[in-house]
């Protein structure tokens, strides 16, 4: 009986054992797959510098000295289960960095050793993060500026970050119009008109700003919404550009423009109707021009 117990016992130290091996192997095996870019997140796939190994990563740069968030996803994970955070950190204003920590998802790595090795990718990823922001804002370019404005109740209103900035991004390649289209959609915000009203110097960039007339966001969109007050236009001398231009000048010269649109295009006449016309009719109608 005792020598039976004595094997029942080592039998179940034989079978803990066992059972402790595979499920550490298999919580510390790589979990190694491809990572797609999903379709619509507007980020850029990158490959940074780590430790030995490269690191897998997704991009999104909001451009300016916006700031930048790094966010790891747990183990076993991937960056895709970081998308939604990272869209919520887009929306106001931040740029994102979102990483495969070794061993998982598109980063190699023989082994996952919960956080021993991990670790050495975070300072890897945020120096790779600080040299493209570095590169970027020491870089003359543009900066393409969108400012949403949607009717509510007959009241003109205006979208932008919770820190009051207006929506931007660094100009690509492409039609800058599109790309104006696609930071409106990116937040979570539905285009009647994308169109572009001025143009200024920030610095050693350009600065084109594009109005986009949305719909009325309610209150789901994220971003923070205020009625427009009227301001006067920032004026420089007749040889020089205003010394500092306001965002709120930069809106109210996008609304003049819009009046004149709407009135010399039909398009965009048949595309806001008369609640727009209304609502602009207090607006002297200015072209497109250089506001600084």
């Amino acid at each position: 009986m005792k020598r039976l117990l004595v094997v029942l016992g080592l039998g179940a130290l034989v079978a803990a054992a066992a059972t402790s091996w595979l499920l550490g192997s298999q919580l510390v095996r790589p979990a190694s797959h491809s990572v797609p870019l999903p379709a619509g997140f507007p980020a850029q796939v990158v490959s940074l510098p780590g430790p030995g190994h490269a690191i897998a990563g997704w991009w999104l740069d909001h451009g300016g000295r916006s700031p930048v968030v790094l966010l790891l996803h747990a183990i076993r994970a991937d960056r895709s289960a970081m998308l939604s955070r990272a869209k919520l950190l887009s929306r106001h204003g931040f740029s994102v960095l979102l990483i495969d920590l070794q061993g998982h998802g598109e980063t190699p790595g023989a082994a996952i050793t919960l956080g021993a090795r991990e670790s050495a990718d975070v300072p890897a990823a945020l120096a790779g993060a600080i040299q493209r922001v570095t590169i970027a804002t020491s870089r003359p370019g543009s900066i393409l500026e969108v400012l949403p404005i949607f009717l509510r109740n007959g009241v003109l209103h205006r979208v932008r970050t919770s820190g009051g900035s207006p929506l931007t991004t660094r100009e690509e390649d492409g039609h800058p119009g599109e790309t104006a289209a696609r930071v409106i959609a990116d937040h979570g915000l539905t285009a009647v008109v994308v169109h572009s009203t001025s143009w200024r110097h920030q610095g050693d960039r350009v600065v084109l700003t594009y109005l986009g007339v949305v719909e009325d966001p309610g209150s789901t969109s994220g971003l923070d919404v205020e009625p427009v007050s009227r301001r006067e236009l920032a004026r420089g001398t007749a040889t020089g550009a205003p010394a500092r231009i306001e965002v709120d000048a930069v809106v109210e010269h996008g609304l003049r423009h819009l009046a004149w649109l709407i009135k010399d295009d039909r398009a965009i006449g048949r595309a806001l109707g008369e609640p727009w016309e209304r609502a602009l009719a207090g607006y002297e109608p200015e072209p497109f021009r250089s506001i600084g």
